[in-house]
């Protein structure tokens, strides 16, 4: 399996950090499961893509930019600030105080060239897009972040920083600006950026939501930025509250995650940026072989439901000729009437939601079963299905040819899959690249990890260790076929081995009055046993194969 050509990746730009180009496998006892699989649930940000982020575009302030095909565009905004209107050239200016500063990026000086290292590789390309546009992170410590700004150094005190989390989905930096204002500067997931929003300009959050989706319906991921100016006393009352939190020994994150959202309100709306994140190669093609495989796919993601979506169609987990299940709810009985609603139009299925009872519609059997699904959930209306709408949740993903789960948690990947591990009693497969997915991959019966750009984390945690999504393929179904079939061969060996020396022993006790007279010498009996059980499951093991690999894989 280690040595299969088909799952070496020779190109790998992480060579440096592995001892080898193939996979690992880190355990033997599952190696017939990987035939068995039913369930395939996937991350996407570096297992379906590539995790190598460009930036591509912005909103600010209502006015987009398309950095791709205008390079420096926000630069010369900057550098002709006459010929813009005053609020725009402010609004850039936020963009990119909010590139430069607020991020946990790591500057390096390798062959006298500035290197940007970090474990978020959206980060990285928003500093490089600040550097692109005459802003450079020069360096950090804990006091002070030095920006060059036009050939100018700037330097920034830094007050604070809330670190972003997979719960919290934002990072927010508290720096005094060299005019000596205090300005907290924010990036983070849309939804959470937009409830902490002051009321009004209404204009200019309807436009920047309209360029989200926009962005979103392209593929492409969005990070939204915003700010909030603190007076002296503003920042001193909290400052004091947040020192207690961080300082705690008991519930500690609680407390800290408190003082964090007593500052992190009344936020302006600066603009919001779109990310292009690639598809790794042969992601289509090997998704829809799983697919014609009977294999059920589901893709638990934390981008917006437009992206996901768009991410599904372009790697053929979604198809054009697919009925759209689409669950969106504010609340659990919203929730449940969707489902619902969702099952009598597509699965000739009832629901009741105080119950939880499923009954079959006896009708228009035929037609439902020739209507391929797919099934798209938010993860606010996920949180609702898997406490109170279980059985809907199942009924709906059972039916359905393929599942994306949008907007989760590293938590709600955890549950999804233990719900459905523990509802469909099928084996499943669980394969992600970070740290956020470790969770995911422990809960699935067969876990495989990538070697991402965002640390080994998930390769170390899981069964299998693979490069690309695409050694899936072989994986699963050659090397988890041949796996099965060996299994099952060698179970009916040793069955016919044993059988067929134990009915000589038995129908020559007719023949000695059942006086336990042996038939064989003792040596005969342990070269039997020696020779049968040695060399011929060995050859069996290594060299049975039921049909090619070209034909399985085609």
């Amino acid at each position: 399996m280690e040595w299969d050509e088909a799952m070496m990746f020779r190109d790998n730009p992480l060579k440096h950090m592995h001892d080898s180009d193939g996979m690992k496998a880190k355990t033997s006892n599952l190696n017939e499961d990987l035939g068995r699989i039913e369930h395939i649930f996937s991350d996407k940000t570096g297992t379906l893509t590539e995790n190598q982020m460009n930036f591509r575009k912005c909103s600010i302030r209502g006015s987009l930019f398309d950095e791709m095909a205008h390079p420096q565009s926000l630069a010369n905004v900057l550098q002709n600030p006459g010929s813009s209107h005053p609020e725009k050239v402010r609004g850039v200016q936020d963009f990119m105080h909010v590139m430069a500063l607020c991020h946990s990026v790591v500057p390096e000086m390798k062959d006298n060239e500035l290197i940007y290292q970090s474990q978020s590789p959206d980060e990285t390309s928003l500093v490089d897009t600040a550097r692109i546009n005459n802003y450079t992170f020069i360096r950090r410590t804990s006091t002070e972040i030095v920006v060059q700004e036009f050939e100018k150094e700037v330097s920034y005190e830094l007050l604070a920083t809330l670190e972003f989390t997979s719960a919290r989905r934002r990072m927010s930096v508290i720096v005094r600006m060299p005019d000596g204002r205090i300005m907290m500067l924010m990036k983070g997931a849309d939804m959470v950026i937009y409830e902490r929003l002051l009321d009004g300009d209404t204009n200019c959050k309807l436009t920047t939501q309209d360029h989200l989706k926009e962005y979103s319906r392209d593929g492409l991921r969005t990070l939204v930025f915003a700010k909030r100016e603190l007076t002296q006393n503003e920042y001193d009352d909290w400052k004091h509250i947040f020192h207690e939190a961080i300082t705690s020994i008991e519930n500690r994150e609680e407390r800290v995650e408190a003082a964090c959202e007593i500052i992190e309100q009344d936020l302006e709306l600066i603009g919001c940026s779109a990310i292009e994140d690639k598809l790794q190669d042969q992601v289509p093609e090997t998704i829809h072989y799983l697919l014609e495989a009977g294999i059920q796919v589901w893709v638990l993601t934390g981008d917006r439901q437009e992206t996901a979506i768009n991410i599904g169609y372009s790697s053929r987990l979604l198809t054009p000729d697919m009925e759209l299940i689409i669950i969106n709810a504010e609340n659990s009985d919203i929730c449940g009437a969707q489902m619902k609603a969702s099952l009598e139009k597509y699965c000739n299925q009832t629901y009741n939601p105080d119950t939880g009872e499923i009954q079959l519609i006896p009708t228009n059997v035929e037609e439902f079963e020739t209507t391929p699904l797919g099934f798209v959930i938010d993860g606010h209306s996920l949180s609702f299905a898997l406490h109170d709408h279980t059985e809907a949740f199942l009924a709906l993903g059972k039916a359905a040819r393929s599942v994306i789960c949008c907007r989760v948690t590293p938590l709600q990947k955890a549950l999804v899959v233990r719900v459905v591990k523990q509802g469909e009693q099928r084996i499943s497969c669980a394969i992600g690249d970070g740290a956020n997915d470790v969770s995911m991959i422990q809960e699935a019966h067969v876990g495989v990890g990538i070697f991402g750009k965002e640390g080994n984390q998930a390769a170390r945690a899981s069964d299998y260790a693979v490069y690309q999504f695409k050694h899936l393929k072989p994986l699963l179904c050659v090397h988890g076929r041949y796996s099965y079939q060996r299994v099952t061969g060698i179970i009916q060996y040793s069955f016919y081995k044993n059988i067929s020396f134990t009915l000589v022993m038995l129908y020559f006790s007719f023949f000695n009055g059942f006086t336990g007279q042996t038939l064989y010498d003792s040596w005969i009996i342990t070269l039997y046993n020696i020779v049968f059980t040695s060399l011929p499951p060995v050859v069996y093991g290594v060299f049975e194969k039921d049909l090619v690999e070209p034909v399985l894989y085609n």
